[in-house]
């Protein structure tokens, strides 16, 4: 109970005999902890870490129903990433339907290319694809190439990889 990370405790409070009050621990020695110190590295100015997230409308949907997908990436890096080309795949099942963004399909991939995302920004593009067949759906999407080099990440390199570059969304079609 003196508040040091060598030592645990816990406190139940609840109401105190009916008289409404709170119950509050007598410890007088109890120390406050530091604040919180962030583990993250400075951003290296020379180099752009981009990371990728995607989101959907919704998480089940019927045959011939449109879903619509958000993807964002994120520059945590020190410098302006350029050249920023984001595929996405499409899984047997989605078919890409329509997009208010510049995007180019082909073969099953849909590629975005960003022209330029700044050292603490993000960049998102939109598009909606039509439920075709029944089943879990995973679309998966991934940097393909960007300038300058990304730290911690190798773009194009595929998907499921654990590298923060690449992400995916799963929905459930019937």
């Amino acid at each position: 109970g003196d508040g040091q990370d060598d030592a645990a405790s816990a406190d139940f409070r609840t109401k105190d005999g009916g008289s409404g009050s709170v119950f509050v621990s007598p410890n007088l020695n109890q120390v406050p902890l530091p604040t919180v110190q962030s583990n993250q590295p400075t951003p290296d100015p020379a180099k752009a870490d981009l990371s990728v997230r995607i989101w959907v409308d919704k998480r089940v949907a019927i045959v011939g129903q449109l879903v619509s997908y958000t993807v964002t990436v994120y520059n945590d890096g020190g410098a302006t990433a350029t050249n920023v080309t984001v595929g996405n795949e499409f899984p047997n099942g989605l078919q890409f339907y329509s997009s208010p963004n510049i995007l180019l399909y082909q073969n099953g991939l849909l590629s975005a290319t960003l022209p330029q995302i700044a050292a603490g920004q993000r960049a998102s593009f939109y598009f909606t694809s039509t439920v075709t067949a029944t089943g879990q759906l995973i679309h998966k999407v991934q940097v393909m190439s960007a300038s300058p080099s990304d730290p911690d990440s190798t773009p194009g390199n595929g998907t499921f990889n654990g590298e923060d570059d690449t992400a995916s969304v799963d929905i459930r079609a019937y």
